[in-house]
């Protein structure tokens, strides 16, 4: 039975995924639909609003690939520690703090964004050019 659940799980979390995406590809493709989701400060370009929608749209997708096992925490963090050399990624991830804000502290989600904040933090702080190399993703 427990096999049975985790397999609807997995299912379950493959099309919520994919619900996601078609919603996202929507808004970015419409202005006007993007305008009924965007939690950004409207004092943000609309275009630099879509463009933060965009890096959300990695940024869970990020997630989700590492939940469902498919890319190594190692994985995950090289990938991250990449879309942080961004200027618009970090941009993004700023201006969505107060989206983290409300994660309930234990969750997987709110453990995956202090690792990105650590992660900025150790990017911020290098004294190197070798962006690939900087940070060591923590252990959980």
């Amino acid at each position: 039975m427990e096999l049975d659940e985790t397999a609807l799980r997995r299912t379950s979390l493959a099309h919520q995924q994919r619900m996601h995406w078609e919603l996202l590809t929507r808004a970015l493709d419409d202005p006007s639909l993007a305008e009924v989701m965007d939690p950004y400060d409207k004092g943000i370009p609309a275009e630099r609003r879509r463009q933060f929608i965009y890096a959300n749209a990695w940024y869970v997708y990020l997630y989700h690939v590492h939940q469902a096992g498919l890319v190594s925490r190692d994985e995950l963090y090289a990938a991250l520690r990449e879309y942080f050399q961004s200027p618009i990624f970090r941009e993004y991830w700023e201006a969505s703090r107060h989206m983290r804000a409300s994660l309930d502290a234990d969750s997987a989600e709110a453990r995956m964004g202090r690792m990105v904040d650590g992660l900025v933090e150790d990017i911020d702080a290098a004294d190197t050019d070798e962006w690939w190399v900087v940070g060591t993703p923590p252990s959980d």
